[in-house]
């Protein structure tokens, strides 16, 4: 076989593993620096690119302490040890102090000692061992001392809550968890919990955690919500400092930390969405699009897309009602138009919700309506900024719109724009750049 023939072979080889469908072991990790792709499974072969830090790639399979994944178009190899895992990586925990061994089995090596309860992923299977990494080094352990994290004990979140990287308040904060998110222990200490959550490992206090509920985010008769006042509320950002978002009942309208965050309502397509998405993904941001289920029904595609560039979407009801005159009538009817919505996004998307957020049409609420919410799992988001951009026939000037955007904004405003805006798209790279200006951050949901 001359050369020319080989090296044709070795392509085509090389395209039909790629090819292959994907099993349920396939991986998806982030990158931990700018990580080379190479050729081959060596530090000296041909650099094909680099892949950024923070980029989420597919390990198709691992060679060694290498992956075989695709980049840019470009499959190649890359180091194992400079990954880390993902919301979307397979995580087991280790169910006593377990030994990292260089082969699969108990004749092999010991490389370290991984200790109870520490989450750990997979990424190859041999027999009953598993193919992992842990503080460095990549090695493989006993399957049968691993569980997978739905069989740990569990807890669920009350409200939404910090995530910190210690037990205590003092300790700096990774992120959010939402209301309603199960999550696993791995560990206590004091009032203070471990746990996974999106793919890291932090603590959570204890104040905001429960037994999960055992059918889920609702049980089979409605509450009884009697002893909630329906007084009619209507949010708007000129009332941000008088009224209650009733935090208790999962109500927010800032956040306490640094960063502003974007949030979009879509009650109905007016030209512009898709160029909000592509300012977003222009910038590298992800925001919070709460659609209606006219907008579900009419732009599937829509929010395909939304979710597929990692934006999260809300529920802003099936028909936008005034929820409290519905509530009037009874609390059945506020339920059944939520879960319309749900319902309407199944149909969409091929699965429900994996974060529950809700806001309230035209922004009225009353403290039953909201309590009705958070008994169905939905933490209530409001918001802090705000501009009369809901009326395509009643524009704001770009002038105007960037006047009141940079006198409301603050480090922990929700902003809320309105996708039928046609002044809010022309403006909306310059408000991003003025952000980022003073020096803030835009929350990633």
């Amino acid at each position: 076989m001359n050369q020319k023939l080989k090296s044709a072979v070795k392509i085509l080889v090389f395209v039909l593993v790629l090819l292959l469908p994907v099993q349920s072991m396939a991986q998806v990790m982030k990158t931990t620096i700018d990580l080379p792709l190479r050729a081959r499974a060596s530090s000296t072969s041909t650099k094909l690119g680099v892949i950024p830090k923070g980029t989420e790639i597919r390990i198709d399979r691992t060679t060694g302490n290498w992956v075989l994944t695709a980049y840019a178009g470009k499959a190649g190899y890359s180091g194992l040890k400079y990954l880390a895992p993902t919301a979307n990586t397979e995580m087991r925990a280790v169910t006593t102090d377990l030994r990292l061994r260089t082969g699969p089995g108990t004749s092999y090596a010991s490389l370290l000692k991984i200790p109870k309860h520490t989450p750990i992923p997979v990424f190859e299977r041999q027999g009953n061992w598993i193919k992992t990494v842990w503080s460095g080094k990549i090695g493989w352990v006993g399957g049968k001392y691993t569980k997978t994290m739905i069989e740990m004990p569990q807890l669920q979140t009350t409200l939404q809550t910090s995530f910190r990287t210690g037990p205590g308040s003092s300790y700096s904060r990774i992120g959010y968890v939402p209301r309603s998110a199960i999550i696993p222990v791995l560990g206590t200490s004091g009032n203070w919990v471990k746990s996974w959550y999106f793919g890291r490992i932090g603590w959570i206090s204890r104040s905001y955690l429960a037994q999960p509920m055992t059918s889920g985010f609702r049980t089979e008769a409605l509450p009884d919500l009697s002893g909630f006042s329906n007084q009619e509320l209507n949010w708007d950002y000129t009332k941000a400092a008088t009224l209650s978002a009733f935090p208790e009942l999962g109500g927010a309208y800032r956040y306490e930390d640094s960063a502003v965050h974007l949030t979009f309502d879509c009650g109905y397509e007016n030209g512009y969405t898709a160029q909000y998405l592509d300012v977003l993904k222009a910038n590298g941001l992800r925001a919070r699009f709460y659609v209606t289920g006219f907008f579900i029904k009419t732009e599937p595609e829509l929010v395909r897309r939304m979710l597929a560039e990692g934006h999260e979407v809300g529920n802003h009801t099936d028909i936008h009602p005034d929820s409290v005159a519905l509530m009037e009538q009874s609390p059945q009817l506020v339920y059944d138009d939520m879960v319309g919505w749900e319902e309407l996004y199944h149909d969409a998307t091929g699965s429900y919700p994996s974060t529950w957020f809700y806001r309230a049409p035209s922004g009225i609420y009353s403290e039953r309506t909201l309590a009705l919410v958070q008994w169905m799992g939905y933490q209530s988001e409001f918001w802090e900024v705000a501009l009369d951009d809901w009326n395509p026939q009643k524009q704001m000037t770009p002038e105007a719109t960037m006047h009141v955007l940079k006198r409301d904004t603050k480090p922990g405003s929700i902003v809320l724009l309105h996708c039928v805006s046609s002044t809010n798209i022309k403006i909306l790279q310059e408000y991003i750049d003025w952000i980022h200006a003073q020096s803030w951050t835009i929350a990633t949901p």
